[in-house]
């Protein structure tokens, strides 16, 4: 503590990030008695906010390891490097249980390498714009971008290169992620309705092969339906270590029909990959407890709000 307060005192860093090892098993003190190393995390972040009170912390929770107890602690971020989990069901997974967690009060960010293994040449866009569209559809943000994108731990490491096509579409993405973040990370009810379409083979949250997998919150009087397509992809696994994930198919101007339990008043489409993210009004037909659109784009993935 003393030697923190000498730093803030010359350098005027907003907060401290802590990292960890993950679960390394029981492990003992040098007189040989076991460490509770969650409900030391706990305890330890407590006095540094206490001694701290105007820094922000967070500590990276490896592969989940004493999430519970550090966010219960009063952190100011959720932080997970993501390792054993690998699918991109699992990327939500982790997503819902630091919401949980945290009892909703805060946002997450997930340290997950795509490509990870991979020694020279380019991302596979593919992979990156599946993980990152799942991430923040879930609320989260992706901890990739610096001086270079990461594709490890170690973050000098620069071995894989963004080609032109991700350079372009990764802008699109964070610029969707900061456009709507009332919507993407505002809080919010997980709630789906009844859906169907003729158009596309479409379900519900985990994804399946040669599905679009839709998912839905509801933030107040907005209803909030995210299509993540899977409908054309190699795999389900994010990290997609040997680059073969393939792009999803493109659907434009397929018809949804949406159960809507109360009269709707507006609805509006947007995507990072459709003219720039920007709002589209969309015509509807409200009858017999459903309503009927459709929906001008999906790539990756897209977004309708419905406003009552």
């Amino acid at each position: 503590m003393a030697r923190t307060a000498e730093i803030y005192e010359h350098l005027d860093f907003d907060g401290w990030h802590l990292d960890q090892l993950g679960d390394r098993g029981e492990v003992y003190d040098h007189g040989g008695h076991r460490v509770d190393l969650p409900a030391g995390y706990k305890d330890f972040l407590e006095k540094l906010k206490a001694r701290f009170p105007d820094k922000k912390h967070a500590l990276n929770a490896v592969d989940q390891y004493g999430q519970r107890e550090i966010l219960s602690s009063g952190t100011d971020f959720a932080y997970s490097e993501v390792w054993n989990r690998n699918q991109y069901a699992d990327l939500a997974a982790v997503l819902q249980e630091n919401a949980a967690y945290g009892n909703g009060a805060v946002n997450s960010v997930l340290a997950a390498y795509v490509n990870y293994g991979a020694r020279e040449g380019n991302f596979n866009t593919p992979a990156v714009l599946l993980a990152d569209a799942v991430i923040f559809a879930f609320g989260g943000s992706h901890l990739e971008l610096g001086e270079h994108m990461l594709s490890s731990e170690y973050f000098p490491d620069a071995s894989l290169t963004m080609d032109p096509e991700l350079t372009r579409a990764l802008k699109e993405y964070y610029d969707f992620m900061v456009a709507y973040q009332n919507l993407l990370r505002g809080g919010g009810e997980p709630q789906i309705s009844s859906l169907s379409s003729q158009d596309l083979d479409i379900g519900y949250w985990p994804p399946l092969h040669g599905q679009v997998a839709a998912v839905g919150k509801k933030i107040e009087e907005r209803q909030i339906l995210h299509l993540l397509n899977f409908d054309g992809t190699t795999s389900l696994e994010w990290k997609d270590r040997t680059r073969i994930q393939s792009e999803p198919k493109v659907f434009s101007d397929f018809q949804l029909d949406l159960e809507a339990s109360g009269p709707v008043s507006k609805l509006w489409f947007a995507s990072p990959d459709f003219k720039g993210g920007a709002p589209i009004s969309l015509d509807f037909d409200q009858s017999q407890g459903k309503i009927t659109f459709k929906v001008p784009y999906l790539h990756y993935w897209s977004m309708i709000v419905i406003e009552q």
